[in-house]
This record gives structure tokens, sequence and C-alpha cells, in this order.
């Protein structure tokens, strides 16, 4: 019985694990006076001259959170937020050019290595850190204690199977956390 009880342990252990290696997201517009008030004030202290934001529900492999989306600065921004409006991380979309050139040259190499072939999708530079030196770093332009990564989503061709991957990258180009994302079903006629 001992063991059959360790076997179980190790199966639920090796299959959390396994899960986690997979990006399950779903997400749907909420109504502003849906966000927690607390977000809602940082989002108006640190970005004071945005425009038009959209607010979400966030369901990523059972954890909610909330997201505020707008433009700033001519480039699109995602600020996620915990159920209770602290601010988690901000996003913002960036090209590959905005990458600096040591640091591309790390994550090409990774995905070369990696991917039979690939094909970026989507690159957003994250930002993480304490709620007041991020509002402070897009507010006054203060540096702060700021981690930067880039969120990379591409396709990635590995055995003759083409998947959408997100990678997340150090500001170095080190290879954080790697996930494969699920794709819910689409409305499309496939033929």
């Amino acid at each position: 019985m001992k063991h059959i009880i360790i076997l179980l342990l190790l199966f639920s252990i090796f299959i959390t694990a396994l899960s986690a290696q997979i990006k399950s997201e779903r997400e749907y517009r909420i109504k502003r006076s849906e966000a927690p008030e607390d977000a809602r004030e940082w989002l108006n202290d640190a970005f004071e001259t945005f425009k038009r934001v959209k607010w979400y529900k966030e369901i990523e492999n059972d954890l909610e959170s909330v997201e505020a989306k707008f433009k700033y600065k001519g480039s699109k921004f995602s600020v996620k937020f915990d159920t209770n409006g602290k601010v988690v991380d901000v996003e913002y979309i960036i090209t590959s050019d905005d990458i600096p050139e040591e640091t591309r040259k790390v994550i090409s190499g990774y995905l070369e290595s990696n991917f039979n072939k690939h094909r970026i999708l989507k690159i957003q530079l994250q930002m993480l850190g304490s709620p007041d030196d991020l509002e402070d770093y897009f507010d006054d332009d203060e540096e702060g204690n700021i981690t930067r990564n880039y969120e990379i989503e591409f396709h990635g061709i590995t055995d003759e199977k083409n998947e959408l991957w997100e990678g997340l990258f150090d500001e170095n180009g080190n290879l954080i956390l790697l996930r494969q994302i699920e794709q819910g079903p689409t409305f499309n006629l496939d033929f």
C-alpha cells in the first residue's frame, strides 16, 4: 500500500510539472467597474495620458487575473493585475530591432538550436518590479529596480510538428520559461 501511495504521489508531481509547460489561457471582456479599484487607480497614476482602456478577466492554467489593454505613446500595452488590483507586470509590443544585438543573438541561437524552423509572431517587453517602481518608470522616467524580460510568441517546428510556443527570455537572452500554447477551438471551417 505504501508503494502505491508513493507511486501516485510521483505520478501527480509528474502530471503537474507536465501541465505547467502548457499555456492554456482564456480571457473575456469585463466592464471598467468590474476591474479592482486599486488597479484602476494605479493605471491612472502611472499612465496619465493613455487612451481607451479595455479591461479583461484572464484565466491562465486556473489562475485568475485582470488585464488592462490600451495604447500609450504609439505602442500597445497590457498591464496585468492580481484579483486584488496589485500590478503583476507591464508588457508592450516591440520589434526585434528593439532588443539589444547581443541579446538578440542569444535568443536566435536558442531558437535555431532547438527548432528545425521557427517564425516569430509577436515580441513583448515584460517589465517587473514593485508597483511604485513601475509607476515611477512610466510616470516620471525613473529607472528604479525594474527587471526586463522578452516574451516571444512563435511557431516552432520540431519533428515535423508545427506548434505555437511562448518563450520568456531574460535581458541577456537566456531562456527562463518555454511553454507550448494550447490553442482553443476555432470557428473556422477546416477542409
